[in-house]
C-alpha cells in the first residue's frame, strides 16, 4: 500500500474553497482541500490564483453584457419613439392653449357686453314731457330731447298712453254677462288720449306714428278727454274714475347701431273738466 506523507515539519494544514478553475490544488466541485504547499505562502499562492480566475470571469461576463446593451441601444426605434412623444407633448400644449383661448375669448365677449349695456344706459334719451291744457277738453302734448351729449338724434321715437296702473281691466271679462275682452282692449284706460287722426294718432288715440327728433327739438301733439265707454252711465262718473292719477306715457325711442330705449313717463295733469 503506498503511504500518503503527511505534511512535514513545520507546515499547516489550510483548508479553502475555491472554484473549479483558476487553482491547482482544487477540488472537482469547487470541495474544500487541504493546501500542501506549506504554511502562509502555499495559502496565499492559491486563493491569488482563485481571485485571478473569478476576476477574469467576472470581466467576460461584463464585456458580453455591455455588447448586448449597446447592440440592442443601436436597433431600438429611437426616432419612432421621440417623434411619437414629441406629438403627444404637442397635441397636450395645443389643447391647453386652445382652452386657455376660449376662455379668453369669452372673457373678452363678456367684458364688451357689459361695456355695450354700460354705454347704452348712458345714452338712454332725455326727454322733455310738456303738457299745456288747451282749454275744458283739450290739451297739447310736446316732446323734447335734451340729451345726453353723446346722444344727438333719434331716428324714431313712438309715443303710447299706458292705462291706469293697478286695475286688471280684463279680468272678469266674459263671465256673468259682462262686457266682451274685445270691447275693454279698445278702451283708453287713462283721462287723456291723442286726438284720433291727427298727427298720425291711430283710431283710438292710444298712440302716434313713428317720428324723427332732434337734439334741441320739440314735437307737438293734439290731445283730448277720453271718451266714456257705453257702459259707463254718465261722462261724470267716467272722468271721476282718474281724478288725482297722473297720465302715463310710454316712448320708444331708437337710433341706428343701438338696442332700443323704452322711456316711462308719469304726467300730473288738471282733472278733465276742471280747466275753463
Amino acid at each position: 500500500m503506498t503511504q500518503v506523507p503527511g505534511p512535514s515539519a513545520g507546515s499547516t494544514l489550510t483548508p479553502s474553497f475555491i472554484p473549479t478553475t483558476g487553482c491547482p490544488d482544487q477540488g472537482s466541485r469547487g470541495t474544500p482541500r487541504i493546501s500542501r504547499t506549506g504554511g502562509a505562502e502555499g495559502a496565499r499562492r492559491c486563493c491569488g490564483a482563485s481571485e485571478l480566475g473569478c476576476s477574469v470571469m467576472l470581466a467576460g461576463c461584463s464585456v458580453v453584457g455591455w455588447r448586448r446593451l449597446v447592440a440592442s441601444a443601436m436597433t431600438f426605434p429611437w426616432a419612432t419613439t421621440l417623434s411619437t412623444t414629441a406629438a403627444v407633448f404637442s397635441a397636450i400644449a395645443a389643447g391647453a392653449a386652445l382652452r386657455t383661448s376660449g376662455r379668453a375669448n369669452r372673457t373678452a365677449e363678456t367684458v364688451a357686453a357689459i361695456e355695450r349695456d354700460r354705454w347704452h344706459v348712458d345714452l338712454t334719451p332725455d326727454l322733455g314731457i310738456m303738457f299745456e291744457p288747451q282749454g275744458d277738453s283739450y290739451a297739447l302734448l310736446k316732446v323734447e330731447l335734451r340729451g345726453p351729449a353723446g346722444l344727438d338724434r333719434l331716428d324714431q321715437v313712438v309715443v303710447t298712453v299706458r292705462d291706469e296702473g293697478g286695475v286688471d281691466h280684463e279680468g272678469h271679462a266674459g263671465l256673468g254677462g259682462s262686457i266682451p275682452v274685445e270691447e275693454l282692449r279698445s278702451v283708453v284706460w287713462s283721462q287723456y288720449r291723442f286726438r284720433p287722426s291727427v298727427d298720425g294718432a291711430d283710431r283710438l288715440g292710444r298712440g302716434v306714428a313713428p317720428f324723427a327728433l332732434e337734439r334741441g327739438e320739440w314735437r307737438p301733439f293734439a290731445m283730448e278727454c277720453t271718451l266714456k265707454p257705453h257702459w259707463f252711465t254718465d261722462l261724470e262718473s267716467w272722468q271721476r274714475r282718474f281724478k288725482g292719477k297722473p297720465l302715463r306715457l310710454t316712448l320708444e325711442c331708437r337710433r341706428q347701431g343701438h338696442k332700443p330705449w323704452i322711456v316711462s313717463h308719469e304726467l300730473s295733469v288738471p282733472d278733465p273738466g276742471s280747466v275753463t
